[in-house]
């Protein structure tokens, strides 16, 4: 129950960031359910990722789970996109930032590029968060 209820806070944290830098999605409707929905979507996900990995001898940690995780992560929001019905992918504005002294101007993304770069900065907060709180065996 914990494992769950955590994996449960990282994603919804996930995708509050996620939502705050790059603004790809919509909620439509009730948008607090349609993000509950949403969070306990991908939540499934990554409680089944590492299992399901580990079954068919993939990577459960380093850059190429990082890869897989978010080639996991772009089909499943595809898949609650159309099975959520106030849930929309859509293209995004990032602004400008400065970081380190470094001005990153503001781009516009296309729906395709929206999605990649969600589900990247998904995955990324997601297993940061998950990394933090690993228990030691």
């Amino acid at each position: 129950m914990k494992l769950l209820l955590r994996s449960f806070i990282f994603s919804i944290i996930a995708l509050i960031v996620t939502i705050r830098v790059i603004n790809g999605y919509q909620f439509a409707g009730n948008s607090l359910y349609t993000f509950l929905y949403v969070s306990l979507g991908l939540t499934l996900l990554n409680l089944l990722l590492s299992p399901i990995f580990d079954l068919i001898s993939l990577p459960s940690s380093g850059v190429l789970f990082l890869i897989l995780s978010v080639a996991m992560t772009i089909i499943t929001l595809h898949a609650l996109n159309i099975f959520i019905a106030g849930f929309d992918i859509v293209p995004a504005n990032i602004s400008k930032a400065v970081i380190f002294g470094v001005d990153l101007p503001a781009k516009k993304l296309t729906l395709f590029w929206s999605t990649v770069y969600s589900a990247l900065l998904y995955s990324l907060t997601y297993n940061f968060f998950s990394w933090l709180c690993k228990v030691k065996k």
